[in-house]
């Protein structure tokens, strides 16, 4: 019996490595990656997201902004219909936690530095993304129409940023001019455009 166990127990790591085998590593693009290099990405679309309590409605509509224009992204080029989906404000606030919804909230106790402008938290099973929750610094100054003050930054462009986060996107670094590049200076419109770095990101994985 004891060397039947034995067997079985080599057997048994045998297999293991051999399904370990059959994931390979996949190339970043520019996204993120989990413990086995592989790309993680939404698996449902589209994605639905909720409006916190502690957005405006003008927050809410730069918000729904932002979603079209990663919308139009996908049915121009993937022939996705939709890819984002705002379903309305929640009653009660439900924290920046995972919670198995996705919301985009604003607050005035950011725990991040005080010029962060905001933070993605995304969770993800193996290479599906189940999460993606958005927080934005309500301690700083934004601009909600299509008119921005230089000394504001730009609520769609900000949000256009982060739901490129929430798809699993990285920040990118070959382009200043960017969605995804890394600072959003104050008082730019420009922003709200994605770019060609993000389309050839995306191709990778959408």
């Amino acid at each position: 019996m004891k060397r039947l166990l034995t067997l079985l127990f080599f057997a048994s790591l045998l297999l293991a490595q051999a399904c370990e085998k059959k994931i390979n590593a996949e190339e970043s693009c520019n996204f993120a990656q989990n413990s086995y290099k592989q790309r993680v990405s939404w698996p449902v679309r589209p994605v639905v997201f909720y409006a916190d309590p502690s957005l405006t409605q003008d927050q809410m509509q730069s918000l729904q902004k932002a979603m079209s224009v990663w919308n139009d992204i996908f049915r121009n080029q993937f022939n996705v219909p939709n890819m984002f989906s705002l379903q309305g404000s929640l009653q009660a606030s439900m924290g920046f936690k995972q919670d198995g919804m996705n919301v985009v909230s604003i607050t005035n106790s950011w725990p991040g530095r005080a010029d962060e402008q905001a933070g993605t938290l995304l969770y993800w099973t193996d290479d599906h993304v189940t999460e993606a929750d958005i927080q934005i610094n309500g301690n700083l100054l934004y601009s909600v129409g299509d008119v921005v003050n230089p000394e504001e930054t730009d609520m769609v462009a900000l949000l256009v940023h982060e739901l490129g986060h929430a798809l699993g996107l990285l920040h990118i670094t070959s382009a200043d001019y960017t969605a995804m590049a890394v600072h959003l200076p104050k008082g730019e419109l420009h922003r709200r455009t994605v770019g060609q770095p993000e389309v050839d990101a995306l191709r990778c994985e959408y």
